[in-house]
């Protein structure tokens, strides 16, 4: 099926998904994102005001060091005693390798991390300590890296089950702020030196490649059972652009109802509308593009392979074979994510807004990782491989340029 641009434009035109063409860095947004930044801003709002629950929840970690007011003596005052100060201490003065073992980062790559909540911290109402943000981003790696449940983890660190939901939902949220400082697309001489890499790279005789877009279909889990997929088939869409050290430029997350991902999934990410109405703003020339499986449509920026009943010459099988180099790229990035933060292959969150924050967060943590030396070895993850029917003449036209040239 031949379907022009103009008419894949006119569906996303459409759609309600919107984003801010003045921007200089391309947004990444989901469904509900005004949904979900006014609940965050709500959020904020109330623990600023100490009104976080009705059920009296523990104290911010401020507590901990708040000094006794009442001494009659005026002797020098003491803090007051918790069970999970020294149980924290203990895990932040792990050696190196033990540090990584338990919450799957370097502890330098943890003081970045610490970094970046502090600076967003700074500007609430709500203060916290250095001590706060350490507690609550060690508490929210474990969430993360492991399947323990609530229960679990509050167990481990000594803190009720309703502190440890807290102080993940805050590290969660946080990150999901900053995310735009974090993950962002490539523009100007950062995009042309990141085309450089591509070209550079061992093995790689595609030319033009900006970046490398992939797609996963993650089933939703019970919330009793993680190892089990809900009875209705829901499932979770992450999709995500990177470059050549797995680093993302941009991420998409969606919530599927009783169904799989499609070609309709891609075409209702904001991406797909920038590079059908706008791709000047993405790419530094047309001979630049993305690369992708065949679940993605041929356009004049995003090259995919031949699929099997449309190849059938030397230069193509050529083609497919060259795309294949910079597609495993995407593979890996994705086993690294999943397999650094194992939580993600068994959501049990029931709100779309709390699935996608935690994608969200989980990929700012691997950025922050990789640009910090701080690499983990999994095996790659396969992404969604069925064909997509969309394209164009003029995508056609240059495809075929492209098999020539890596052919001759």
């Amino acid at each position: 099926m031949v379907v022009k641009a103009e008419c894949i434009s006119n569906f996303i035109t459409t759609s309600h998904h919107k984003i801010n063409l003045d921007s200089k860095k391309l947004l990444n947004t989901i469904l509900h994102s005004k949904v979900i930044n006014s609940q965050l801003e709500v959020e904020f709002i109330l623990s600023g005001m100490g009104a976080d629950s009705c059920q009296s929840p523990p104290k911010p970690l401020e507590a901990i060091n708040r000094k006794d007011n009442k001494n009659r003596n005026n002797h020098e005052d003491k803090e007051v005693p918790s069970p999970i100060v020294p149980m924290i201490l203990q895990y932040t003065q792990l050696e190196e390798s033990n540090f990584k073992t338990h919450f799957f980062i370097t502890r330098s790559s943890f003081q970045i991390t610490c970094g970046h909540l502090m600076q967003e911290y700074g500007s609430m109402a709500y203060k916290r300590t250095e001590f706060d943000v350490e507690k609550q981003l060690l508490i929210t790696l474990t969430y993360l890296g492991t399947v323990l449940s609530y229960k679990e983890i509050g167990s481990k660190f000594n803190i009720a089950i309703s502190t440890a939901h807290k102080c993940v939902s805050d590290v969660s949220n946080t990150l999901f702020k900053r995310m735009g400082e974090i993950i962002y697309w490539p523009i100007n001489q950062q995009a042309e030196s990141e085309i450089e890499e591509f070209n550079e790279m061992p093995g790689n005789r595609f030319p033009g490649i900006l970046g490398v877009i992939g797609m996963v279909d993650l089933k939703k889990t019970c919330t009793a059972n993680p190892s089990k997929h809900t009875k209705d088939g829901s499932s979770i869409a992450i999709q995500c652009v990177c470059n050549n050290r797995y680093q993302f430029y941009n991420v998409f997350t969606s919530y599927l109802l009783k169904s799989s991902v499609t070609s309709s999934t891609f075409l209702e990410s904001p991406l797909a509308e920038m590079i059908l109405n706008d791709p000047d703003r993405l790419f530094p020339n047309i001979e630049s593009h993305i690369v992708g499986q065949c679940c993605f449509p041929l356009l004049p920026n995003l090259m995919t392979p031949f699929s099997d009943d449309t190849y059938n010459t030397v230069s193509q099988n050529t083609y497919n074979e060259a795309i294949e180099v910079p597609l495993n790229i995407i593979k890996l990035a994705f086993g690294k994510l999943l397999g650094r933060f194992s939580r993600l292959l068994c959501l049990d969150l029931w709100g779309q807004d709390k699935f996608a924050i935690l994608i969200f967060a989980a990929s700012c943590l691997h950025n922050i990782c990789l640009s910090n030396d701080d690499d983990i070895y999994c095996p790659p993850y396969e992404c969604c491989t069925f064909k997509c029917d969309y394209y164009d003449e003029y995508s056609v036209e240059k495809r075929q340029d492209i098999c020539s040239k890596i052919s001759s």
